[in-house]
C-alpha cells in the first residue's frame, strides 16, 4: 500500500499535467481559428506557439515556485530577515517534481522519437 500510495501521490500529478501538455495544442489551434480567426497556418501556430509557452511558463515554474514560497510565507513573516536562507531551504523541496517531470517526459516521449 505504501508503495502504491508514493506511485500516485508522485507520478499521478505528473502524468496528469503531461496530459494537459499534450491536449493544449489541440486546444489552442481550435482557439485560434474559430474563436480568433485565424486564417493562415503560421498565424495559427504562431498563436500556439505563444500561448503555450506562456501556460508552460506560469504553470510549471511560477506555480510551483510560488507554491513552496507560499508555504514558507509563515517562517518568513516570522523572520524577515532570514529571508534568504528560508527560501534557500525551501525551494530545493520543489526539485522532486521537477525530476518526476522531467524523467516522466523523456520516458514518455522517447518511444514518439524513436517511431
Amino acid at each position: 500500500e505504501g508503495t502504491l500510495r508514493g506511485l500516485i501521490n508522485g507520478y499521478l500529478p505528473v502524468v496528469a499535467l503531461l496530459s494537459l501538455i499534450v491536449i493544449l495544442p489541440i486546444i489552442f489551434q481550435w482557439v485560434a481559428v474559430h474563436y480568433e480567426g485565424r486564417k493562415t497556418l503560421s498565424d495559427v501556430q504562431a498563436s500556439i506557439m505563444g500561448r503555450y509557452f506562456y501556460y508552460q511558463l506560469a504553470n510549471i515554474y511560477i506555480t510551483v515556485t510560488a507554491g513552496s514560497i507560499y508555504n514558507s510565507l509563515a517562517d518568513i513573516l516570522d523572520r524577515p530577515s532570514a529571508i534568504l536562507e528560508i527560501l534557500g531551504t525551501k525551494l530545493p523541496t520543489v526539485v522532486g517534481y521537477f525530476i518526476s517531470l522531467l524523467i516522466t517526459k523523456i520516458l514518455a516521449g522517447l518511444p514518439v522519437i524513436i517511431l
